[in-house]
């Protein structure tokens, strides 16, 4: 029997510094893939490659619950403020500088462009709505996982405040498990089961809110999960899977995104998605990945500046690639475009990374 995974987790709880070898392992991969998302080939090669990394995000968001608890697996409202007030300092740090790019860039490259009908573009009333409702930035949507992680760590905080301090393993579940169940009827079999996946913003030309954007959908529920496998992490110690096992599950899930991919519309997560997941959560409890792995590095150290600034870092390289005559929208053409937006995304973050340990030793 293996040594369960969970006692190799590294704990600091007074400097809000808890992590895993294996966890950080997946998060490289999953950093990664969100580029690949964002950036991608066309055509149906794209969309294969856009649904192969549709585990990502999920992903992040169950580390977020993983990590949530304190040394006695409860609630602390001291330890929610430090995330709190880390990811809302991120967040604003992100948001002032997507605003001096957009701004930078569209002064650049974008003829006769004006910033006062620009913001009245995207500050619409159905955009002001789906800010505050579904956490949809005005612009850069991508940053949306941060508001979304706030707003889950906020409820978690007023919990503890509220003295709900220990989360019963089994209401963490099933609560989880409804969420996702809903987020899966309302994208994929809305039609089929009539349930109402969307509403009307009134005074819009058609303009709607979708509810399985929502916070308590789209990310608390995996947060639930991330919180209710910590709970049960010693559970794990029983579990014998093997690599090949987990590949099975691995491929299966991909090819079950697939199919539901190209039968339903496009979405953050599918059923395959779920099984990938799973998958990741039997591989973190089970296995453990040496220190010096370079994923492991990326995940804990650089996955966060890769996710914010991959956006920036793909708008330029392809500007500059179409001003040099480089940039081909053939799929050959977009794979080698693809690649230096990784490549480029982690160099920066690495810098980044490198300052900002400079300046604090």
């Amino acid at each position: 029997m293996r040594e369960c995974v969970t006692s190799q987790v590294h704990e600091d709880y007074s400097r809000g510094t808890v992590y895993s070898n294996s966890i950080d392992f997946l998060k490289g991969i999953s950093c990664i893939a969100v580029v690949l998302i964002h950036f991608n080939l066309s055509g149906d090669y794209g969309m294969v490659v856009k649904t192969l990394g549709r585990f990502a995000v999920p992903f992040f968001f169950f580390v977020s619950g993983y990590f949530i608890f304190d040394r006695q697996m409860e609630l602390n409202s001291e330890n929610l403020k430090r995330k709190l007030k880390r990811t809302t300092v991120l967040l604003l740090k992100a948001g002032l500088f997507y605003l001096i790019f957009c701004l930078v860039y569209n002064y650049l490259f974008t003829k006769n462009w004006n910033p006062l009908v620009y913001a009245g573009e995207r500050l619409t009333k159905a955009r002001i709505i789906r800010f505050f409702v579904t956490t949809d930035p005005f612009v850069y949507s991508h940053l949306w996982f941060l508001m979304a992680q706030i707003e889950c760590y906020l409820f978690f905080f007023v919990l503890a405040k509220l003295s709900v301090r220990n989360m019963n393993s089994v209401y963490l579940f099933l609560t989880s498990a409804a969420l996702l169940v809903t987020y899966t009827v309302m994208v994929e079999f809305n039609a089929q089961i009539i349930v109402p996946s969307s509403l009307a913003i009134p005074g819009t030309d058609d303009q709607r809110i979708y509810l399985f954007n929502t916070f308590p959908v789209r990310a608390l529920s995996l947060v639930l999960l991330g919180m209710f496998c910590r709970k049960i992490s010693r559970l794990f110690n029983q579990s014998d899977v093997t690599k090949i096992q987990l590949l099975i599950m691995l491929l299966l899930g991909s090819v079950l995104a697939i199919r539901e991919r190209f039968i339903f519309k496009d979405a953050q997560m599918f059923i395959g998605t779920y099984l990938v997941l799973f998958a990741f959560i039997l591989f973190l409890h089970t296995y453990d990945v040496p220190e010096k792995n370079p994923l492991v590095f990326l995940g804990r150290n650089l996955s966060g500046n890769v996710y914010i600034f991959h956006i920036a870092v793909g708008y330029t390289i392809r500007k500059l690639m179409q001003l040099t005559h480089l940039y081909s929208k053939t799929n050959a053409g977009l794979l080698v475009y693809d690649m230096l937006v990784v490549v480029a995304s982690v160099a920066l973050s690495f810098l980044i990374y490198r300052f900002d340990k400079k300046e604090s030793s």
